[in-house]
Order: structure tokens, then C-alpha cells, then sequence
């Protein structure tokens, strides 16, 4: 995968993601009868993926003496690598944020579709960058590990 596809596959991927949460009713959360087991399960993943990723960075200095870190500290992409893993932190912590939202939203808002259109369409925006983001970080501290 090329450092441009690298870099923009998680908005890319969002952004079409958003646009059919938007489009299509049938995964519009707030209406949604599946949504709040959905959500709860969602809340669990978002939970565990900041545990995991907080201590991925937590090894990061471990691997500082590995001659690949050196150079990539060097090329200036050892950086950009911990950019990916504080961005998959704060948009799992986002989407954590967003999914708990979603149970304080009164009936009114619920069944407003206007407004179910658009909290989908962040949701799912947020769900697909995360998910998007922890395996393009989790996929470079792979490769990087297992470098020579």
C-alpha cells in the first residue's frame, strides 16, 4: 500500500461509510430495533481498543534499538507511525463518546428522522475510521517488529 493510500484510506473509507449511513434507513441507529445491543457491544470494542492501543504505545521504546526504528526515526516517518496510534486513540475515545451520546437523546429525537439521519452518518463515519485506523496502525507496528 502507497504512503498516499496509507494516509487517507481511514477518511476515505469513512467518509462513503457516513454517506451510506445517511442514505439508507435501515442502519439508521437512533430508530434502529438491533441499535442499543449494537451500541453496547460497540462501547465494549471501543474500550478494548484503547487499552490495546495505549499499550502498544507503552512498547514503542522497546523497539527504539531495532536498527529499522533508527532509520525510520531518521526518514522522519518514525513520527507519522505514532501519529496513526494517537489518531485510532482519540477517534476510538470519540466514537465511545458518540455511542453513549446516542442513550441520552429523548424520544423526540429518536424518531425525528432528520436527526437520525445525521447522528448515523457521524456514527458510522466515526465506527469505519476506527476501525480503519487501528488496523493501518496495528498493521506498521507488525511490520516494524518483525524488520530486521
Amino acid at each position: 500500500m502507497g504512503f498516499l493510500a496509507e494516509q487517507w484510506a481511514p477518511t476515505v473509507l469513512a467518509v462513503i461509510s457516513g454517506y451510506l449511513g445517511w442514505h439508507f434507513g435501515y442502519v439508521h441507529l437512533l430508530s434502529a430495533s438491533w441499535a442499543s445491543a449494537f451500541l453496547d457491544r460497540v462501547l465494549t470494542m471501543a474500550a478494548i481498543i484503547i487499552g490495546y492501543l495505549i499499550a502498544v504505545i507503552a512498547i514503542l521504546p522497546a523497539v527504539d534499538e531495532k536498527m529499522i526504528v533508527r532509520k525510520l526515526k531518521d526518514w522522519g516517518y518514525f513520527r507519522t507511525l505514532v501519529n496513526y496510534f494517537g489518531t485510532a486513540i482519540w477517534s476510538s475515545f470519540l466514537l465511545l463518546g458518540v455511542s453513549v451520546l446516542s442513550s441520552t437523546f429523548p424520544y423526540s429525537v429518536k424518531t425525528n428522522a432528520l436527526a437520525d439521519g445525521i447522528y448515523s452518518a457521524v456514527w458510522w463515519f466515526l465506527f469505519v475510521f476506527v476501525i480503519t485506523a487501528v488496523v493501518r496502525a496495528t498493521r506498521l507496528l507488525l511490520k516494524l517488529l518483525t524488520a530486521q
